[in-house]
């Protein structure tokens, strides 16, 4: 149980850096957190990172609100 809790640390951390860097965007870091956007956003806002925004972005959010 302590070692999965440290694994998804280390994700976590990645995928935040990686959508810092711009790798990836909100929707696939989230995916790799293992959560959805909103709550994604929310785990960025509680560390006081700032949100990137990009066209890419706004797809993902127009995808997901047309379905």
């Amino acid at each position: 149980m302590f070692i999965r809790s440290i694994v998804q640390e280390l994700i976590t951390a990645q995928a935040i850096s990686l959508y810092q860097e711009k790798v990836l965007s909100m929707g696939q870091a989230a995916s790799l957190v293992g959560t959805d956007r909103i709550n994604f956003r929310k785990l960025l806002a509680d560390l006081k990172i700032p949100v990137n925004y990009d066209v890419d972005d706004f797809q993902e959010d127009l995808e997901t609100i047309t379905q």
